[in-house]
């Protein structure tokens, strides 16, 4: 994965029909400018599902509850939408990689990362196109938190 393509799902959409997707992009301004920027720390390697059974590589992100908080609060605006809230819960994370059949890692491997302080000062309303090669990101629309 690219540097660029690293970012923090909010929430995942799936396959979303164009007019739902025109709809999304209406709500975000206003919901955005509602949430504070939210200060956060990443850190900790882990391997989802599990360490025995490693299929993703991510870098968790500690926002003390914030961006938990915020993911509920957009589950929340997306129901007006007709939008089902996100059956799984929020973990905030950066996907580093995805890799199918790696070997189980060891447990001293998980916590091989200084700690990283973060900024989230906006939301990004993004389109994924999955290819062999790994998925490829465009943000269709950014819009700053906090910007009232």
């Amino acid at each position: 994965m690219a540097a660029p393509d690293l970012h923090l799902t909010l929430r995942f959409l799936g396959a979303t029909a164009p007019d739902r997707a025109t709809a999304i992009a209406a709500l975000l301004p206003a919901f955005a400018a509602a949430q504070a920027p939210v200060a956060a720390v990443a850190r900790g390697l882990r391997w989802w599902p599990s360490r025995a059974l490693p299929r993703v590589l991510v870098l968790r992100v500690d926002s003390r509850g914030t961006l938990e908080r915020m993911s509920g609060a957009l589950d929340e605006a997306l129901g007006g939408l007709g939008i089902a809230p996100d059956a799984r819960r929020f973990r905030a994370h950066l996907t580093l990689a995805r890799a199918e059949g790696l070997a189980p890692q060891p447990a001293w491997a998980a916590d091989l990362h200084a700690p990283v302080p973060l900024h989230v000062d906006a939301l990004s309303l993004i389109d994924s196109a999955g290819r062999a090669d790994g998925s490829r990101y465009r943000a269709l629309l950014r819009v700053p938190l906090g910007a009232r």
